[in-house]
């Protein structure tokens, strides 16, 4: 986020020029391989993020500052800047805290079936835009796990409302899987 305010701002200030902003914000992109018009798109579309995020209040920011990083992810993933800010604002924000907060037990629930932390690590970045079966494995796991501690070890570690989540995200996620599959 520092890069992208930083570049957004010296060029609004005539510090440096679209070039030199683009080859600030791309050193934190994998893919770069934008047009002209594509750059300019992607300034434009930053420098807007910029200005949303210095009016917010801090719950705000922080949502701003997801969306900035869903927006770097579409881009790398090859969508163009409109595309990716489409895409990004789409986003179920809340949707993703709460995956967010999933990912932290997940981390334990792997490592606690005897999975080494680099492999799980591994597993859990790669569940960006987690959907279908890698999903369902992950929440698995973690109604596995949390269900052991709360009736093995009368020690749960999330709350009954956390827990009913979980069961409901994974029972969806398993119909929109089927619903998909039915569709091909």
């Amino acid at each position: 986020m520092l890069i992208y305010q930083t570049a957004i701002k010296m060029l609004k200030e005539g510090k440096i020029d679209t070039q030199t902003a683009w080859e600030m914000i791309s050193a934190g992109l994998k893919y770069s391989g934008l047009s002209e018009k594509g750059k300019k798109d992607c300034l434009d579309i930053l420098s807007d993020y910029h200005q949303q995020w210095q009016n917010a209040n801090p719950a705000e920011k922080a949502e701003i500052e997801w969306r900035i990083n869903e927006f770097r992810l579409c881009l790398e993933d090859g969508y163009n800047p409109k595309e990716a800010r489409e895409l990004a604002d789409q986003a179920d924000y809340i949707l993703a805290l709460k995956r967010q907060n999933v990912f932290k037990y997940s981390r334990e629930a792997y490592i606690a079936q005897g999975m080494k932390e680099e492999e799980a690590d591994y597993r859990i970045s790669n569940c960006r835009l987690l959907g279908g079966s890698l999903w369902i494995e992950v929440l698995q796991a973690l109604i596995d796990y949390h269900k052991y501690h709360y009736y093995e070890l009368n020690s749960p570690l999330i709350s009954d409302a956390e827990y009913d989540w979980l069961k409901q995200e994974l029972n969806g996620v398993k119909a929109a899987t089927e619903e998909r599959k039915r569709a091909r």
